[in-house]
């Protein structure tokens, strides 16, 4: 039975949305479960003609004269490039499902994440609705509305419950029209961009521009290391001067000098 007409009769018969929730999900995990053993099932058929394949070119290479006791180099089994995607699982999981034997052995040069913890079907759903209000289609039209495996991806892609995705359905239904909403996949890149606005690094800091909006502004720039020694020196020379009359003092002349006279350097040897 599809989830369509799965949704319709469980409408109709007037059950709850939790347990609608939880029949979507039980179908869901049950076509996950029939496409792994599809799968497996296509992989065995796959390694058992190799074997045959193998052992037919084994018979050509006795009759050519190559004797069976010939060492071969080893066979590895073959690993798919990428593992079969089921329902529930993106592309982004299956491409980590196919490195993830080096992944592991090799260590890793900065922190890891720690796996962000899914809540149960019916709390994702009560919150996610909660936070929509209004603008949320009836779930009774709106199939797309009971179906989370959208909200579960984006969970599972590094996207916070409480900081990026509540947060962007409370301010994309803010300024819809009731009622008009009908799928989650209408929130998809408004939610990975604030998942990607949250994560992405602090800028650094321009001194060049710091400097020419504290001219503009008239408001001092960051100080540096020096401008406390250079404070000091200024108010050290400003107490001195005015210790003096508040003028610098003139040079005094030099020995034998009359000021204002002519000398004649010649005639002095100079």
């Amino acid at each position: 039975m599809s989830i369509a007409r799965l949704i319709e009769e469980l409408v109709a018969t007037g059950a709850p949305i939790d347990a609608i929730v939880i029949a979507v999900r039980a179908v869901e995990e049950g076509q996950a479960v029939e496409a792994e053993r599809r799968a497996r099932a296509t992989e065995r058929k796959r390694q058992q003609r190799e074997r045959e394949r193998d052992r037919t070119r084994d018979g050509h290479a006795t009759v050519a004269g190559q004797s069976s006791d010939t060492p071969r180099p080893p066979s590895f089994p073959h690993t798919p490039k990428h593992p079969p995607i089921s329902p529930q699982t993106t592309p982004d999981e299956a491409h980590d499902a196919a490195f993830e034997p080096m992944s592991a052995s090799m260590p890793t040069s900065g922190p890891t994440r720690e796996p962000t913890s899914e809540p149960d079907g019916a709390t994702l759903a009560r919150e996610l609705n909660d936070a929509g209000g209004r603008a949320l289609a009836q779930p009774a039209s709106s199939p797309g509305l009971l179906v989370l495996s959208e909200p579960i991806n984006w969970l599972r892609n590094g996207c916070d419950l409480r900081a990026d995705i509540l947060p962007t359905i409370q301010a994309r239904c803010s300024r819809a029209k009731p009622s008009s909403i009908r799928s989650w996949s209408y929130f998809t890149e408004a939610v990975y961009q604030a998942r990607d606005n949250r994560l992405k690094p602090a800028p650094e800091p321009n001194i060049a521009q710091s400097a020419r909006a504290s001219r503009s502004t008239g408001r001092p720039a960051a100080a540096r290391p020096h401008d406390a020694l250079l404070a000091a020196f200024a108010r050290r020379a400003g107490a001195h001067l005015a210790a003096r009359g508040g003028s610098e003092p003139e040079p005094d002349p030099e020995p034998g000098v009359d000021p204002g006279r002519t000398i004649d350097l010649v005639a002095t040897g100079r």
